[in-house]
This record gives C-alpha cells, structure tokens and sequence, in this order.
C-alpha cells in the first residue's frame, strides 16, 4: 500500500489486515512505513517495490487536491503521473497485480452520470494528472484503475472529508459555504475498502467507477450530513455557487454510473445517511433518499 498516512490508504490498511493470513506492507514518505519511498524522488517507488516484491499493490498516493496540483505543476506530474508509471513498470516485472485510484476530476462535468468507457476531459490539472496516471497504469498486464467519487468518512487529521467540514463550522459556530449547483455521487469509505478488498481477491481488470447510491449537490449532502448528525443546518451551512471558488474551472456534474461495480462484485453500499450517522457518535434522525438531478 502507497500512501499510508493517507485518507484512503488509512481505512484500506485497516481493512485488509482483517483478511485471514494476508500481510500488509506500506511504502511511502511516513518513517514507520515498512519500505521508504519518497514518490517525489524518481525511481524510489519502483526502487521499494522491487525490493518488497508483493503480490498486491495498491498505489493511493497522489497529490490529491486541486490547489496543490495547481501551486506545484512538476510535482503533481511527478508524483501522480511517473509515480504511477514506475508502479506499473514494477508490478509487471514481479507479476504483482496493481490497483490504482484515480478520480471523479477526470471528467468536465457536462455529460454526467458517467460510465467507464467516457472520454476523461479534465477541467484543471489535478484531474489531467489521474488521467495520466490511468493511462499509466494500464500498462500493467493485471490492473484495475478504481475512479472514486467524493469519498465520505473519518480522517486521521479530521478535516478532509466533507462531513468533517461540516463539523468543524458548527464547532467555529461558523456557516460551511457548500455549492448548490455541484452535482456529486458521494461514497462512504467503508464501502471503498470493502471494494479494494473484495477487487484485490478478483480476476477483474480494467476500469471501475465507485460511486455511492445517490446523486447530490454538495449543499444537499451538507443538509444530509446535518440530518444525521443531528446539527443544525440553518446554522450549519451556507449556500455557495461554483463561480465564487478560487482557482480553475470546477466541474459542473460529477455523478459516477457503478452499474459495472455492481455485477462486477456483491458488495452493497449502505443508505447514505446509515453511513453518514456512523461517522460520529452523534444522535441519528430520519434522513430519506432522493435523487437529486440537475436541469440541462
């Protein structure tokens, strides 16, 4: 697993450990990691997969965030593309099978619900990068390239996922600003894991989408994450449009189609606000599903 401390590699530790006689090694710039490997550094990663030489690799390190990509173009290429790249090279010399995340941002917004086989057109650079890096991935003979949705849960630093936004502006007594007009088809964690185990144990490859059962707009999720959490969302939230967000274009609709994930595995996600309310030991209320479709 690349990328230990991360959000994703996190719970997807967690939840392979539990698989009877499984070892998961890390590599990555974390000291406790088991193999160093600074992706930033060329050959590093290829370098510790090389010497670990797993069955599995699971590569979830990346320059995750827009901005960031956005502030450092070099390093976002470097780490999210030939990163990527060496990760692929290695696996197919040690026959290792590769799985990759990649993202919801490949994609422009203007054609959504988006299947696999869509056209990725990237609006920013983060989203050009994991298009890149898929490209880069699937020179691997056994791959899978997972494209994520906006991933709900718990993090390590407790300010990444969008229900720990929506915490924290209620503990500031501030008002979380979240767009209205941003379509999402937002995934809890778990499930994500439960995903990366169950595809780890397959002989599937390609590309899959991981999108949750329910297409939203970002300010909608932060009235569900209101409702099941038992905050106040008058108070909470405030309604923001995408236009008022710095820095480049955001995609207009992001809602991912998992038909394909669904006769691919048996694997269910859980009602939306089921997962929501287990984030937080926080009173659950009654939160019906809708979905949410967008005019155009």
């Amino acid at each position: 697993m690349t990328g230990p401390r991360g959000f994703l590699a996190g719970h997807c530790i967690e939840r392979l450990r539990r698989i009877p006689g499984a070892t998961v090694l890390s590599a990555g710039r974390d000291p406790r990691a088991d193999f160093p490997a600074d992706l930033a550094r060329p050959g590093a990663l290829a370098a510790a997969l090389r010497v670990a030489r797993p069955t599995h690799v699971v590569h979830a390190a990346a320059l995750a965030t827009v901005a960031a990509c956005e502030r450092d173009p070099a390093l976002a290429t470097r780490v999210n593309v030939a990163a990527t790249a060496e990760a692929a090279r290695a696996t197919a010399e040690i026959g290792a099978r590769l799985l990759v995340f990649s993202t919801d941002q490949v994609f422009d917004g203007e054609s959504a619900p988006y299947a696999e086989d869509a056209v990725p057109r990237p609006l920013h650079r983060y989203g050009a990068t994991k298009a890149l890096a898929e490209d880069a991935a699937r020179a691997a003979p056994d791959h899978v390239v997972l494209r994520v949705a906006l991933v709900l849960g718990r993090s390590r630093a407790g300010d990444r996922t969008p229900s720990e936004t929506v915490i924290a502006a209620a503990r500031r007594g501030a008002a979380a600003p979240l767009f209205v007009d941003e379509w999402r088809s937002p995934v809890a964690v778990a499930y994500l894991a439960e995903v990366v185990a169950a595809l780890l144990g397959s002989s599937f490859r390609g590309t899959l989408h991981v999108g949750g059962p329910e297409r939203l707009t970002r300010f909608t999720l932060g009235e569900r994450i209101c409702a099941a959490l038992g905050l106040d969302a008058a108070r909470a939230l405030r309604p923001a449009r995408r236009s008022e967000a710095p820095g480049p274009p955001r995609p207009r609709d992001l809602a991912l189609d998992s038909t394909r994930l669904g006769t691919t595995l048996d694997v269910v996600h859980e009602p939306l606000c089921t997962a929501i309310a287990g984030e937080r030991p926080w009173p659950e209320s009654p939160c019906t599903p809708r979905d949410e479709r967008p005019p155009g």
